[in-house]
């Protein structure tokens, strides 16, 4: 039990290396003196799996926490919190892996728990809800992602009396999922409506103000507005880089945000600059052979070749195929190998 506490506390303080190690010994330990049919080693494999979910280890996460759900299942009620937990963390791994179908089979069977325990008018319904429309993103199902969003919001409206986390969060979603089906102006009124309620809540220094900032920046890129886009994306890094540590995987998405916006304008410099950041935290975070690590040495190779420097972009672009390869992720850097030579 005290490997599984001391697994909250490195979460807590943002330690991935030492939280995963105790909850590799909490499952060890659980397994050597009570069995895999044991409550206690339940939570084990629950706790390692949420740590994998957390540090993006999603096979090795699905694994450890459908043997959760296993033991769950023969030991508790069906509609135990302590398979809705699972069956969360679950979900997550699916949409992490962009896996549409297999997330939304999860949350529906979450959708269907909390129905029946807790009734439509709850927190958790108008979370699941959200889950699912975004469950519906790698299916490119657009009109079902915002019915389910809409779903969110309706009994979010009902429930909430005035400004709350959950119910900005499911103005965000809509306003993304509208950027996703091509509506811009639905999806910048959402963006701006769920900004104005984070900064409500939270103040301005806040991650999830940040984060709508990087949409609203992203927004402006998409219609051409470069200008209105790097305040916006300027604006998340500069409150970001305040707020997590220098080697954090969100950081390196705002660098790389304005690597490709900077690219955009052609000032490849500072494209350069905000893309060579971000690599060097993806490497420290995820090592070689990830696909975001790829997505950095092709876009910093697409800077290089368009700076006339051809030799390094098509070392670059090699190593970003090694990346895709070792995450099967070939198709874009096969395609920008075979262009460039």
């Amino acid at each position: 039990k005290s490997h599984i506490d001391l697994v909250e506390q490195f979460n807590y303080h943002d330690k991935p290396d030492s939280m995963i190690a105790h909850a590799n010994k909490a499952l060890e330990i659980s397994l050597k003196h009570l069995g895999d049919t044991n409550l206690l080693t339940a939570s084990s494999y629950y706790s390692l799996g949420r740590c994998l979910v957390e540090n993006y280890k999603m096979t090795d996460a699905i694994f450890n926490l459908e043997r959760a759900l296993d033991i769950y299942l023969d030991l508790q009620d069906p509609d135990h919190p302590d398979l809705l937990r699972v069956y969360r963390q679950l979900g997550l791994s699916f949409m992490r892996l962009n896996d549409g179908e297999n997330c939304t089979a999860i949350f529906l069977k979450i959708l269907d728990i909390l129905l029946r325990t807790k009734g439509e008018y709850s927190t958790e319904v108008v979370q699941t809800y959200n889950n699912l429309g975004n469950c519906s993103k790698p299916l490119a199902e657009f009109e079902r992602g915002l019915n389910y969003f809409e779903k969110a919001l309706a009994i979010a409206l009902e429930i909430f009396d005035g400004a709350n986390h959950t119910l900005a969060q499911t103005y965000l979603n809509i306003g993304i999922m509208y950027g996703y089906a091509g509506k811009q102006d639905l999806e910048l009124a959402y963006l701006l409506k769920a900004n104005a309620m984070q900064r409500e809540l939270y103040g301005v220094n806040h991650s999830a103000v940040a984060f709508t900032y990087n949409r609203i920046g992203k927004h402006y890129s998409n219609v051409g507005d470069y200008n209105n886009a790097l305040v916006y994306l300027e604006k998340a890094l500069t409150i970001n880089s305040t707020l997590m540590g220098e080697i954090n995987p969100n950081l390196a998405e705002y660098y790389m945000n304005l690597c490709e916006m900077y690219s955009e304008l052609r000032i490849f410099n500072k494209a350069l600059e905000y893309g060579e950041k971000a690599l060097e935290i993806r490497l420290a975070v995820f090592g070689e052979g990830h696909y975001r690590v790829g997505k950095s040495y092709s876009k910093l190779a697409e800077v290089f070749y368009e700076t006339g420097r051809y030799t390094i972009a098509l070392n670059y672009y090699s190593r970003a195929l090694n990346n895709f390869t070792k995450e099967n992720k070939l198709s874009s850097a096969i395609l920008v190998v075979n262009y460039y030579t």
